[in-house]
């Protein structure tokens, strides 16, 4: 039987209202990790203004690189030609896309700022069929966007009998694509085993753990683990054929090899474990953005 889904908002004393906003790529203070793939409006230093760049700004441009000191990004519409003479110094090769040190380059954006809520995320899946909303559940929000597309409304919603975010097309078919568990604060992850071996999400018997993570960086302070397979499972897993994709070794909620997902725990929450999936091609909410009250 499914679930009724339901759209969580955040209730205002005051009205929330939009700011335009700068941030350099260089900027400690931001994860920009989870903008690659998607659009922003960039825009360029001086310098390389003089030298490539004839605009102001870059709108509906996508990320398709990040390292510690570049960025890379393609753009056509927007004039970002890497076939453009103009560029053949600052394209890189075989790729397509052309790089440019971070310090010299800013994504800006205009951010709707809500009493209560994380920022913003500064790019957006679709420039042209996306807009952030702030959802909200039982003590955890979120950014996620509502995109319109030809096929279909896709949302992100929240799901409160299950305690899950739920990502459909029209509002139908939903998964979660962010789900949230208790424990005790004073106790590990490992202490959620029973509880995801009664719902048959992992394996019931004693050869899945929680590990440090792999599928993402700490960040904050936020710490990431996977469900790690021990013994017989981890000696087949491990033997697994090159070229071919296993099977999760550890279940629904296990390490997996062709998608991305991982738990969070966040150390001023420490009663919290947050699974959070973003499939194979990212999903549309911000697990950066992840606020708990």
């Amino acid at each position: 039987m499914k679930h009724a889904l339901i759209i969580s908002t955040l209730i205002l004393a005051t009205p929330a209202f939009a700011a335009e906003k700068t941030i350099r790529l260089d900027d400690a203070n931001t994860n920009f990790a989870a903008a690659l793939g998607k659009q922003v409006t960039l825009v360029f230093s001086a310098d390389l203004r003089s030298k490539y760049f004839s605009k102001a700004e870059y709108p509906n441009t996508t990320l398709t690189d990040l390292t510690d000191t570049q960025v890379c990004f393609y753009g056509r519409d927007s004039g970002l030609d890497p076939d453009d003479a103009k560029f053949k110094a600052i394209v890189r090769d075989g790729q397509g896309d052309i790089c440019a040190a971070r310090s010299d380059v800013s994504v800006k954006y205009e951010a709707l700022e809500i009493a209560g809520a994380s920022p913003q995320p500064f790019f957006q899946t679709d420039t042209s069929y996306c807009k952030w909303a702030w959802k909200t559940g039982k003590g955890i929000g979120i950014w996620a966007e509502d995109c319109k597309f030809d096929t279909g409304l896709y949302a992100v919603t929240y799901d409160e009998k299950t305690d899950s975010f739920m990502q459909s097309v029209d509002g139908k078919d939903a998964y979660p694509v962010l789900r949230q568990f208790h424990k005790k604060p004073e106790v590990g992850p490992d202490a959620l085993l029973p509880q995801l071996k009664a719902a048959k999400l992992i394996p019931d018997d004693d050869e899945c753990k929680f590990a440090a993570g792999e599928a993402a960086k700490n960040f904050g302070s936020w710490t990431t683990y996977d469900i790690m397979p021990l013994g017989k499972r981890k000696e087949i897993y491990d033997a697994s054929p090159a070229g071919e994709i296993p099977d999760p070794p550890c279940g629904e909620l296990g390490v997996a090899v062709d998608f991305q997902a991982y738990f969070m725990i966040d150390s001023r929450h420490p009663d919290r474990v947050l699974y959070v999936n973003l499939g194979q091609d990212g999903s549309m909410f911000d697990p950066f953005s992840i606020a708990l009250f």
